[in-house]
């Protein structure tokens, strides 16, 4: 099933849906190319970050605050499919571990020219990328 069945099915059936899914204005950060939600405590602000109104839905659901929302007016199941239907991006896209796995994989590339370094030259550098990459 796609996203787009998925919903339709949704539709179809009246199957209720929790309110996240559905367009409003919420509170986010912008992190590392994605969109979260900052309501609660729990959501450790970095610096330099300042939270906005944006009017979000999501996508998809997940473990909080790995799962991002998406710019959206889609109020009502119609409003949601006709977005899926003209969608270019994955509902994935949304999901911020997706992301953190491309930046880590993306960090072998950066160590391509030590492969001929001297090994002490190499430790140094991986201690740095321990220190400059967020936890």
């Amino acid at each position: 099933w796609t996203e787009l069945d998925v919903w339709q099915y949704i539709h179809l059936e009246n199957i209720p849906i929790v309110p996240l899914y559905f367009a409003a204005e919420r509170p986010v950060v912008e992190r590392d190319g994605g969109l979260i939600m900052v309501d609660h405590d729990r959501m450790r602000l970095r610096p330099g970050e300042v939270p906005m109104m944006k009017r979000v839905r999501f996508r998809t659901l997940g473990c909080y605050p790995l799962t991002g929302a998406v710019e959206s007016s889609a109020v009502t199941l119609p409003e949601i499919i006709q977005e899926m239907l003209v969608a270019r991006s994955s509902e994935r896209q949304g999901r911020m571990i997706d992301q953190a796995r491309v930046r880590a994989r993306n960090v072998w590339l950066w160590l391509v020219p030590f492969l001929f370094a001297p090994l002490p030259v190499l430790m140094l550098f991986i201690l740095y990328l321990q220190r400059k990459l967020p936890a």
